[in-house]
C-alpha cells in the first residue's frame, strides 16, 4: 500500500463522494477509485455497442478485485470495508457508466440494474454483511459489542464439532482478517 502514502499530498477529486462517516479512509478510497477509473473507462471506451453482458461481466471482475483490494487494506476496519465498496461502486456508476456516450440509455439502465445501490451485487453484499453481523452478535456473549479473540474461537469451535484444530487454524486464518488486525471484531448494533 505504499503507493496510498505517496497520493498522501494529491488534489481531492471532487467528483469523489465520500460521506463524513469515512472521511478517515479518504486517501484510501481516492487512491483506489482513480485506478479503478483508469479501467473502467478502458472496459467503456472499447465497447463496441454489442453484447451488453461483456460490460457486465468485465465490470464485475474489476468490481471484485476492488473488493479484493479493500478486504486486504488493513487500515480499514471491517465492517467500513463493504461500506467503501459500495462508495466506490456508486462512485464509478456516477462518473463514468452514467457520463458514457457509448452507451445508450437502455444499456446504462441495464447496468445500473446489476451495479447500482439497489441493483443485484448490492443486495447479495448487503444480505451477507447483514448475515455476518448476525453472526458476530451472537459471537459477543458478553454484549460489549466486541467479538474477542476468545469468543471467536468458542464459536467456531462449537460450530467445528468441538475440533479444536479446526477452531484454531479457523481462528489464525480469518480473526486477523476479520478485526483489521486488533484484538477484537466490532460488532455493528445500528
Amino acid at each position: 500500500m505504499s503507493s496510498i502514502q505517496n497520493d498522501e499530498n494529491e488534489t481531492k477529486n471532487e467528483d469523489i463522494d465520500i460521506p463524513s462517516n469515512i472521511k478517515k479512509y479518504e486517501k484510501i478510497v481516492i487512491h483506489i477509485e482513480k485506478n479503478v477509473e483508469v479501467i473502467v473507462n478502458n472496459i467503456i471506451d472499447g465497447f463496441q455497442g454489442n453484447d451488453i453482458m461483456v460490460i457486465i461481466v468485465e465490470l464485475g471482475s474489476v468490481f471484485m478485485n476492488v473488493k479484493s483490494i479493500i478486504n486486504d487494506t488493513k487500515k480499514v476496519d471491517s465492517d467500513d470495508k463493504i461500506t467503501i465498496y459500495n462508495i466506490i461502486l456508486v462512485n464509478i456508476m456516477k462518473r463514468i457508466i452514467e457520463r458514457s456516450d457509448k452507451l445508450n440509455e437502455e444499456q446504462k439502465q441495464f447496468i445500473r440494474n446489476y451495479f447500482s445501490e439497489n441493483g443485484i451485487v448490492n443486495t447479495i453484499l448487503n444480505k451477507i454483511r447483514d448475515t455476518y453481523q448476525q453472526q458476530l452478535e451472537k459471537m459477543d456473549v458478553n454484549g460489549d459489542d466486541l467479538v474477542s479473540k476468545e469468543e471467536f474461537y468458542n464459536s467456531i469451535k462449537t460450530s467445528c464439532c468441538n475440533n479444536e484444530g479446526c477452531a484454531k487454524c479457523f481462528v489464525g486464518c480469518c480473526f486477523p482478517f476479520l478485526s483489521g488486525g486488533k484484538d477484537h471484531i466490532e460488532v455493528d448494533t445500528n
